[in-house]
């Protein structure tokens, strides 16, 4: 735009950064000046014919018509005449203009506004833009925000050309304009942005259905989960919403407003509240709550949550109940930007605080069985779905949500700080995860392969693999990041089972079999190609592991990068140790808290085995390695026993026993006392080993050669998990003596479960 100091030759350039073409028909851009014949009014200043703006395409608004003076002030307009010289065609390229004899820019404070309603009674969401440097403070009706921010303002009412250099942000703001010496138009000339980087005018990620300029990429800020019940196990605790930017670049909620509408059994209330500053980092969730509450500051930071009831005290006093923004009975929020544009919304009333409506749908329950708080999470199918239908919300408890943090009491079911991550038709215990890593690939001379872990926790149903997408970005060395994505082939998760990833063969434990081993180099050998060496899929440096089902669905996010090549990020953390003190290698496993994995994207979700080395070691790789691959740390998993007995032979004991089903059974130990309240001591030397997870029938034989002719025997038959987890099965008793000839005497006692 340029703004003449006597008020001719002003112009305005429109930019179409749209997907689609746009009709300007009824577009209108209008005025609202601190000065002039109508001072605070908002005046229409231009009308647009019936004209289509082509995606890319630029149109300039000037109030002098080129034909009256044919070179205005370096703009590229080249008359349509045979008359041109061939100097004026070389100033610029033809250009399609308007004429709007009534665009006179103020050398006072002004705004300028952009819509695409008929009329200025529209709603909210016709302003498609603002540019200018007049707040006054007083609420006129164009912007919801009208207060001065407190960031510099566009100088845009002193004489100069300006021109947009950044397609996110407001244009009332300094820094979304720098003056600019070109003719307009000329829309590949790249701008100079501090740091001297060169940029497109308008950034390529910018976009808009019909919109010609969308500030701050709006839709990409989206309500994401609330937590509405406040009643906790030991009291009252805090309402709270999440919000998600889902843009590259931070968002700064100053001037945002948030519309409450709450109906509670009692009540039935009203409030608009003015955000102050507060920043919404990319990729991002922050929370709005109504109150303190406790939280996980390692998962949680202070600077992710906004309260709104110490922002907004004088508000909550005089419009809504006390710490109450979710009615129970009904609500309704909207998040709206300072251009006035409802960027969001959800709840089941109507949001008028003129009706005294009813609520259209029900919420769900907010509360387990056991009384612990559920939060309501919104579902995304491709897209976020609406807000304002029951269909658009589940609750937490009812899904697979991978990382359980909370705002208000431990024992909460929600995810505030994370974005959650449903996976569809999924329970509570049946969602993958990425539970043990081996990054390492080097011990003593030759290579050795990497290994990812993955889990699936279900005691009932295994997981298909096909068609999943394994995501993987590393950083290599000089800060090279490079990204590989691998579509799985078919292969099953069994039950309460893991499976390794692995880069290439190598050797391992004996229990680990072929059904759980995932060659990656052997099924994806092109994936392999792009890497500088073969070996190393995941760097030490860092990297970046994410899985998706076969709808696209993300099941799990781990790793300290932010799965974006392009940004050539440095890693969030330090990864742990993947050596011992000794050189060998060392696997990082994840911790959980209540049978749920921590996020993976923290430091504090991993340990190094060479730290805390495992009850069991296993490996691939190489005998020396920590780790325990194809074992889960967890809590001890049933057994059925169907038969446990013995039989002496000439001067041995062979025990049997029988089990109809196995759920994580590393294997069995046999414990021995001579009386039934004594001590057990082990008399097998190594373990011997189970089925793991089955639902057929199993038979075991072993004998003990230490056992002493005439001596009275318990036996003990012990389980013990892949986590190591003991648990006593049953007891039996050896009442007899051998004769000579080794014959038994008298039997064994029932067995005693």
């Amino acid at each position: 735009m340029h703004n003449a100091a006597h008020n001719a030759n002003d112009y305005i350039e429109l930019k179409n950064i749209s997907d689609t073409a746009v009709r300007l028909r009824d577009w209108e851009v209008s005025l609202l000046a601190s000065e002039g014949e109508a001072p605070d009014e908002d005046v229409g200043i231009v009308s647009f014919p019936d004209y289509t703006l082509s995606v890319g395409g630029a149109l300039l608004i000037t109030n002098t018509d080129p034909d009256e003076t044919v070179i205005i002030d370096g703009l590229n307009i080249t008359p349509h005449t045979t008359e041109a010289t061939e100097a004026e065609e070389q100033r610029g390229a033809q250009h399609p203009y308007l004429v709007a004899h009534g665009l006179n820019l103020p050398s006072t404070p002004y705004l300028l506004i952009l819509r695409h309603a008929r009329g200025k009674s529209g709603t909210r969401e016709a302003i498609e833009d603002v540019a200018g440097n007049y707040f006054n403070n007083t609420g006129v009706w164009p912007l919801a925000y009208s207060h001065h921010p407190s960031v510099p303002v566009a100088p845009l009412s002193e004489t100069g050309t300006y021109q947009r250099k950044d397609a996110r942000q407001p244009g009332y703001i300094a820094t979304a304009w720098t003056v600019n010496r070109s003719p307009p138009g000329l829309l590949e000339t790249p701008n100079t942005l501090e740091g001297g980087e060169k940029v497109p005018l308008f950034a390529p990620d910018a976009h808009a259905a019909a919109v010609v300029f969308n500030p701050t990429l709006p839709d990409e800020v989206r309500i994401t989960e609330l937590m509405f019940e406040t009643q906790g196990p030991s009291g009252p605790l805090s309402q709270w919403i999440e919000l998600y930017n889902a843009s590259a670049t931070p968002v700064d909620l100053e001037g945002w407003q948030l519309g409450i509408e709450t109906r509670t059994a009692e009540s039935h209330r009203h409030a608009l509240l003015t955000l102050t500053t507060f920043s919404l980092p990319p990729k991002q969730t922050v929370i709005l709550a109504a109150g303190q509450g406790n939280r996980r500051p390692r998962t949680l930071p202070a600077n992710r949550v906004y309260d709104l009831t110490k922002a907004h005290a004088d508000v909550f006093s005089r419009h809504l109940d006390e710490n109450t923004i979710i009615g129970t009975d009904g609500f309704f929020v909207e998040l709206i930007h300072p251009t006035g544009r409802v960027v969001d919304c959800c709840g089941n009333l109507d949001g008028d605080k003129d009706t005294d409506d009813l609520p259209t749908w029900t919420l769900p329950d907010s509360k387990t069985l056991q009384g612990h708080r559920s939060s309501l999470l919104r579902r995304f199918e491709g897209d976020v779905c609406k807000g304002t239908e029951a269909a658009g919300w589940i609750p937490a408890m009812a899904v697979a949500i991978g990382v359980n943090t909370y705002y208000g009491h431990p024992t909460d079911i929600s995810t505030p700080g994370f974005l959650h991550q449903i996976v569809p038709g999924a329970s509570p215990t049946t969602a993958l995860s990425i539970s043990e890593i081996m990054f390492e690939t080097q011990i003593r001379t030759r290579p050795l392969p990497q290994w990812i872990e993955l889990y699936n926790p279900s005691f009932t149903h295994s997981v298909k693999l096909k068609d999943y997408q394994l995501l993987i970005e590393t950083r290599q060395e000089g800060n090279q990041h490079q990204q590989i994505v691998m579509t799985l082939e078919a292969f099953d998760v069994l039950p309460n089972q893991t499976v390794l990833l692995i880069t290439h063969q190598g050797r391992h434990s004996r229990h680990l079999r072929d059904h759980l081993i995932y060659d990656l180099s052997q099924r994806h050998p092109k994936a392999f190609l792009r890497l500088p060496n073969r070996s190393r899929l995941l760097s030490r440096d860092g990297f970046l592991i994410q899985l998706r089902d076969d709808s696209g669905n993300v099941v799990d996010t781990v790793g300290n990068l932010d799965g974006y090549p392009s940004t050539e990020d440095t890693p969030a953390y330090a990864l742990p140790p993947g050596e011992t003190s000794d050189g060998e290698r060392a696997s990082l496993r994840r911790l959980s808290e209540k049978q749920r994995p921590l996020d993976g994207r923290y430091a504090e979700a991993w340990v190094s085995t060479a730290d805390v080395p495992s009850k069991i070691i296993t490996y691939y790789g190489h005998a020396s390695d920590v780790g325990n691959p194809g074992y889960r740390k967890g809590g001890p998993l049933p057994v059925t026993l169907s038969s446990f007995s013995a039989t002496w032979r000439t001067d041995t004991v062979q025990i049997t026993w029988a089990t109809e089903s196995e759920l994580d059974n590393a294997g069995f130990n046999i414990l021995r006392s001579r009386t039934k309240e004594g001590e057990f001591q082990q008399v097998n030397t190594q373990l011997i080993q189970g089925a793991g997870t089955t639902s057929e029938r199993n038979a075991y034989t072993w004998t003990d050669t230490t056992a002493k002719p005439n001596t009275v025997y318990y036996y003990r038959i012990e389980d013990v998990s892949h986590a190591g987890e003991r648990k006593q099965l049953a007891t039996v008793r050896i009442r007899g003596l051998v004769s000579p000839n080794g014959k038994l005497i008298t039997r064994w006692a029932d067995v005693k479960n």
